[in-house]
């Protein structure tokens, strides 16, 4: 074995040595499917398992508790809820129905206890896709719901009211399993409003009146959050309130997606822009496992959300409205919530294993003290939906406040945004030609590769022009190697002066890889567009394969086994899926055609060296003996 195919192995046997390290120390194990449907499974298929120690809640399982725990100093016991009922039954505004006289997009159910919020889902996407047409309609998107740790019991649910601290007082009232009073207004042009109260004794004597007011309204995507605050005492008093955010988001992709909290910022002139983003393999990793987005002199928190690569649960707090009239507060001029003070992403399950638990906790902090029968309203317009770009289009809150900055966690860094605008406004444009968004990717990727031809071709010919020299210098290289074996300083010079008489720059050696570095930023921009892109989710190519977003499945397994090695990239087997092996099958029969046309090029050459009287063999062609070992380690 010569000395180039020595390295060739080593080289294949470092990158191989490199990637399974990879696998088994950075990337995550494949966690097993949930109770709840997959967004990219058929509705035919609804087998799942889930792990034992976290539960999908669907049903109540809590005791009705209407006592307050002091946080605070326990000597402080004068303080107390008092709730007008003790009724735990759910409440559903808003409808979730697929059809199309349904006006609303959205159906929260609403929990008394802790004056929560149990799901949302969304009525113009489903769980999954139908397999065959006889199939029945699958249920809507699950956008939150809560989750259940089965080991202590607790359930978590969405926008919980968590507690209420009296600043003054020095005590915190624990609100989280408190049931509230729920009352149903009347429905008003369209929108659907729940009340949910509270109040706060002192010594047996109503001191404060917490009032929580959801609703929702026809045709929009956005639902009303609202806290109302009344002193009913002569004191002022200052308060701060915490209250928990969207929870039970889960994956849209087993093994390439993580749901990521993360925060708008406004600056001093006016400009939005994304802040940080987290995981929950972020989070675990800081300080009390927690990740606070705080607001600064320059940089003001504007709006927080959870999402996932296709939806997002999206809060916007208003500025804070004082007293009866309804008029916003004289702070309403910064354009920002001053109330809020605070927003941190945790998770609520130990261990790194992502199943839907991380959420946020809010602290809500009214600068000024609030007086005797003053209200304070501090409100949030919550966004629930999808990422699209149309979709944010169409609401003109939504491009007010850029709510488009949530996809900037999906988009890499290794690309230009620029491009990815363009791969984008391509793919939609093919789509309204073709109608179809399979044949659009296709349509889509060779014009990309027709775009691209030239730098190809380029990158190509250099390739080699620069391997037909290494293969005519390469009896007088190896004859300055024998001549200079002792002397690597002479070698060297001796080398260059070769290269010189002949006409070769070295460095030319990196123009074959420069036109390939310069189509890397297009396709990684193409992948992007393809990975992340809701417009192909649930949309069918032909036949069998009905969600361009997840593997073709023509066949599922009622068993998965795992390949060995490779099973931390790609996961656990468990469907028969076609257009896989098509691809190998391809990438196998272009091999062995590139490896015939290298054989024949080195007979012809042969053949013409001994036509020309010359002897010996023509030099082997490297790029034969490449192709062999990729064929073998593919």
């Amino acid at each position: 074995m010569d000395n180039h195919n020595k390295r060739l192995f080593l080289t294949l046997a470092m990158c191989f040595a490199a990637t399974m390290l990879y696998t088994k120390f950075f990337l995550p194990a494949p966690k097993a499917p949930t109770t709840r449907p997959a967004s990219t499974r058929s509705a035919a298929d609804t087998s799942s398992t889930k792990p034992a120690d976290v539960t999908l809640v669907t049903d109540r399982g809590d005791s009705p508790s209407n006592g307050a725990t002091m946080r605070g100093d326990p000597s402080r016991e004068r303080f107390s809820v008092d709730v007008l009922s003790n009724n735990d039954a759910l409440v559903t505004i808003g409808n979730d129905s697929p059809d199309k006289d349904n006006p609303y997009l959205l159906q929260l159910v609403l929990d008394p206890r802790g004056a929560s919020i149990q799901t949302v889902t969304l009525s113009e996407h489903r769980e999954s896709v139908k397999r065959r047409k006889s199939d029945p309609t699958p249920p809507a998107y699950r956008l939150l719901e809560p989750v259940k740790n089965e080991a202590t019991g607790v359930t978590y649910r969405s926008f919980t009211a968590e507690s209420l601290r009296l600043v003054d007082d020095e005590a915190e009232i624990d609100l989280s399993n408190v049931l509230w009073d729920v009352e149903r207004l009347p429905d008003a042009n369209g929108t659907q409003t729940v009340h949910m109260t509270a109040t706060i004794n002192e010594d047996g004597f109503a001191a404060m009146r917490l009032t929580r007011i959801i609703s929702v309204t026809e045709k929009d995507r956005q639902f009303s959050l609202a806290w109302e605050v009344r002193n009913l005492t002569e004191r002022p008093r200052r308060i701060i309130l915490k209250s928990s955010g969207p929870i039970g988001m889960e994956r849209a992709d087993e093994r390439f997606d993580h749901p990521r909290v993360m925060v708008a910022l406004l600056e001093p002139d006016g400009t939005k822009r994304a802040g940080d983003n987290v995981m929950k393999s972020q989070v675990i990793k800081e300080e009390a496992r927690t990740h606070h987005f705080k607001t600064t002199e320059e940089d003001h928190l504007y709006w927080f959300a959870l999402s996932n690569k296709y939806f997002t649960c999206l809060a916007f707090p208003l500025p804070p409205v004082v007293g009866e009239s309804g008029k916003a507060s004289s702070e309403e001029a910064a354009a920002y919530a001053t109330y809020l003070d605070r927003v941190s992403a945790l998770p609520r399950f130990p261990g790194e294993d992502d199943l839907g638990d991380l959420t946020t906790e809010q602290v809500l902090a009214p600068q000024a003290a609030l007086k005797k029968d003053v209200p304070v309203l501090m409100s949030m317009d919550v966004y629930c939906g999808d990422k699209s770009e149309k979709t944010f289009e169409s609401i003109q809150a939504a491009m007010d406040r850029q709510y488009i900055l949530t996809t900037s966690p999906d988009r890499s860094a290794c690309t230009f945004e620029s491009i990815g605008i363009l791969m984008r406004w391509l793919l939609d444009k093919l789509h309204l030609l073709v109608r179809n968004y399979g044949v659009a990717i296709i349509v889509l990727v060779i014009v990309v590769r027709v775009c691209l031809h030239p730098i190809t071709r380029k990158g190509q010919v250099n390739m080699l022009k620069m391997q037909k020299n290494q293969q005519r210098l390469k009896p007088k290289l190896e004859a300055l190697q024998k001549q200079f074996k002792n002397d690597k300083q002479k070698l060297g010079e001796e080398t260059m002066k070769l290269y010189r008489e002949e006409g070769i720059n070295p460095a030319s050696t990196l123009s074959g890889c420069l036109p390939m570095l310069l189509q890397t930023p297009i396709w990684i921009a193409l992948y992007t567009t393809l990975n992340t892109g809701i417009s192909l989710r649930h949309e069918p190519f032909f036949g069998y394969i009905r969600d361009l977003s997840a593997p073709d499945v023509l066949i599922n397994f009622d068993w998965s086994f795992q390949i060995p090695l490779i099973w931390r990239m790609m996961g656990p087997v468990g469907s028969l899926n076609i257009l896989p092996i098509i691809m190998a099958i391809v990438m196998l029969a272009q091999m062995k055609l590139s490896q015939k046309l290298a054989k024949d090029k080195k007979a012809e050459e042969a053949a013409k060296l001994k036509a020309e009287g010359a002897e010996g063999e023509a030099p082997p062609d490297m790029m034969a003996q490449q192709q062999k070992m990729m064929m073998f380690m593919m």
